[in-house]
């Protein structure tokens, strides 16, 4: 009928994959990643070609924005590769709010780097009292001597001073280290572009400007748990994570997005062998006229605001979980009981993923009885009468850490 007819066009688009839509699925998980060829790449374009290359993208990005409005969280199983292997890091949960997760389980190596606060605003409370007896007051003129310079950070500075001004800024105690700091973050009204979760940001909280790639969470202030966003939408109010200095809260934060020629000396700087502050100053990793070419050149274009918002504070446990929903269709149902297919495409899948509970768009829950035939159907049972035309759904979390980045303090002016 037409009911049926319909189901069936809406299966072929979903699950027709070519290797334009494959190659397109690669390109998205692995966008954040730059490669050391990435200057010369845009040496190579025209004017004109990287004007059509930033509308190709720009296109690209609003419809994906669009896609995860309408379809939140929903994606296709792979059928080049077991979907057990594809998912692998990720497990089902029987509530998002109630259900267990340790905060110390499998963390990233990055994570070793950070400072951790048992109690942040005692600490800060102990070091702001440090600095009451200083002997130098708000008003003063002191002289500042730094010995035992290298020569070549020496020269580097002496280069930079020529034509910019250098500002020193008093820091307390445990400012220098590195955290994971998190936002409270709200679009502006003006800015209309899309903003991806780990794209690249330049962030200026109190003092501090650096490069970033924020992750955006749910704030759910009764919920230990956090869904991670792929998009920051308007009209939301979301958490922003990254790993950066420790910054005590209140401290005001914008969130601005770069300009292509600002993005393109960023990548440049981050394609150097040795993108730690040590070696990245030091002569054989770059020299003084590479410096002043990357770094020291005033950008023709600013950066655009898209966001302000306030810092939350400095707390590596804070959970933010990426939720992935896979989807099948009904072939045949009789009251609580269906046959399910196009939600996994071999029993092997369907064996692996047999725990984790199933739901449908129209508010039944159930679970997998057992795998049928070799395809990847397999047979559920649900709470109640079930309609031939209910979509099945299984939730999927795993947790999203934020993206690491060289904190490296540059020279280029915005």
């Amino acid at each position: 009928d037409e009911g049926e007819d319909g189901q069936g066009e809406k299966k072929e688009r979903k699950y027709q994959l070519d290797e334009e839509s494959v190659g397109t699925m690669t390109q998205t998980d692995n966008q954040t990643e730059m490669g050391d060829d990435f200057s010369e790449m845009e040496e190579d374009l025209t004017a004109e070609q990287m004007n059509a290359r930033k509308k190709d993208l720009k296109k690209a990005s609003r419809a994906e924005h669009e896609d995860d409005i309408n379809f939140p969280d929903e994606v296709d199983t792979p059928t080049d590769i077991h979907a057990r292997e594809r998912f692998a890091r990720y497990r089902g949960l029987k509530s998002f709010r109630t259900s267990p997760w340790d905060p110390k389980e499998n963390l990233p190596l990055d994570y070793s780097r950070t400072t951790a606060f048992e109690n942040l605003k005692r600490t800060f409370k102990r070091v702001s009292s440090e600095f009451e007896d200083s002997p130098i007051k708000p008003g003063m003129y002191i002289e500042i001597i730094v010995e035992a310079v290298p020569k070549s950070i020496k020269d580097v500075v002496n280069s930079f001073c020529e034509k910019n001004q250098l500002v020193v800024v008093g820091l307390f105690s445990y400012e220098h280290r590195l955290g994971v700091v998190h936002f409270r973050l709200t679009r502006h009204p003006d800015y209309e572009d899309p903003i991806r979760s780990k794209q690249l940001l330049i962030v200026h909280c109190g003092f501090r400007t650096f490069f970033s790639k924020l992750t955006f969470s749910e704030d759910n202030p009764n919920c230990e748990k956090h869904k991670m966003e792929r998009f920051f939408h308007p009209h939301r109010t979301v958490v922003g994570s990254a790993y950066g200095p420790v910054i005590f809260p209140p401290a005001p934060v914008l969130v601005f997005v770069p300009a292509q020629e600002t993005l393109s000396t960023t990548l440049q700087l981050l394609s150097v062998k040795g993108a730690d502050t040590e070696e990245l100053f030091s002569s054989q990793a770059v020299n003084n006229q590479r410096f002043e070419k990357i770094f020291c050149r005033k950008t023709t274009l600013s950066p655009t605001l898209s966001a302000t918002g306030t810092c939350l504070g400095i707390d590596p446990d804070r959970i933010a979980l990426k939720k992935i929903i896979l989807s099948g269709f009904t072939i045949r149902a009789k009251k609580r009981h269906a046959v399910v297919r196009y939600m996994f495409f071999n029993p092997e899948d369907v064996r692996w993923f047999k725990p984790v509970d199933l739901w449908t768009k129209r508010g039944r829950k159930g679970h997998i009885r057992e795998s049928v035939g070799t395809h990847g159907s397999f047979k559920a049972i649900f709470d109640g009468t079930l309609s031939s035309n209910d979509v099945i759904c299984m939730s999927l979390y795993k947790r999203a850490f934020p993206k690491y980045m060289p904190l490296t303090y540059t020279a280029i002016q915005y």
